[in-house]
């Protein structure tokens, strides 16, 4: 099963290792020291769309959606076979290592 993160990306569920919701006026100076980190490091995506209000820890990296913490973890509880949800009209094929084709 597959997690849409908003755009183009999907990564596979049992590689989420966390869903928290982000609010970059009142993060804590952990969660911001975390993601600036992830950014140095690069292991940070920033998916388009918006801006960021969840953070999505994996592990592969780290992704910030637009998407709330609150639909991503309705979403990860509800899976469907990633062949079933349509993104930008379509169906995509996704490998296991997250690749859309």
């Amino acid at each position: 099963m597959f997690l849409h993160l908003g755009g183009c990306v999907v990564v596979p569920l049992d590689e989420v290792v966390a869903i928290c919701q982000i609010r970059r006026d009142v993060s804590s100076p952990d969660t911001t020291a975390f993601i600036r980190t992830a950014e140095e490091e690069g292991f940070l995506t920033n998916i388009p769309g918006g801006q960021a209000s969840s953070v999505i820890v994996t592990t592969r990296g780290v992704y910030l959606s637009s998407i709330s913490a609150a639909t991503l973890n309705k979403r990860a509880k509800e899976p469907t076979p990633w062949r079933q949800q349509r993104a930008l009209g379509g169906v995509f094929e996704v490998d296991r290592e997250g690749g859309i084709y």
